[in-house]
């Protein structure tokens, strides 16, 4: 049960919301790329990777510093195997939030398929990268073993 100290609290708070300008209450509200964005969410965890990725664009377009559609927009690119396409995705979603999980976790992913159909010096060093972030050093070594044989 709420204190009258508390409810009071709670009623002056609501009156300072209120009573801010228009322009400070928006502020206050979801992003409207939210709504895109799990849309976008939706439609990959249906299997529907070009309406994900659509959705994820347009949020993208309405603010083009979303991290979260970056990351989405990777995710759609690793399921229909455009993997340098997810790198690059994860790589905006990095730069824009650099200690974004679950974009370290798909950049991984992206550079485990990308070594499996290029293996290349660039991909095993991306990928000893993300082995390290995830703390995974038997990963990172391995992948670091892979760029001294292809080098």
């Amino acid at each position: 049960m709420l204190t009258k100290r508390a409810l009071i609290g709670i009623t002056l708070l609501g009156c300072a919301v209120f009573s801010l300008p228009a322009s400070a209450q928006e502020v206050l509200t979801d992003p409207p790329e939210d709504a895109l964005i799990q849309e976008s969410y939706e439609h990959f965890i249906a299997g529907d990777m070009d309406a994900s990725l659509k959705s994820a664009n347009a949020a993208l377009a309405l603010n083009p510093s979303s991290a979260i559609a970056y990351n989405n927009i990777c995710s759609a690119h690793i399921r229909l195997g455009a993997y340098l396409e997810a790198i690059a995705a994860c790589r905006k979603a990095l730069e824009i939030s650099p200690v974004y999980r679950r974009a370290y976790a798909n950049l991984r992913g992206a550079y485990e398929g990308a070594a499996k159909l290029s293996p290349t010096v660039e991909v095993y060093l991306g990928l000893s990268e993300c082995s390290y972030w995830d703390e995974d050093m038997d990963a990172s070594i391995e992948a670091s073993r892979q760029v001294i044989a292809l080098d």
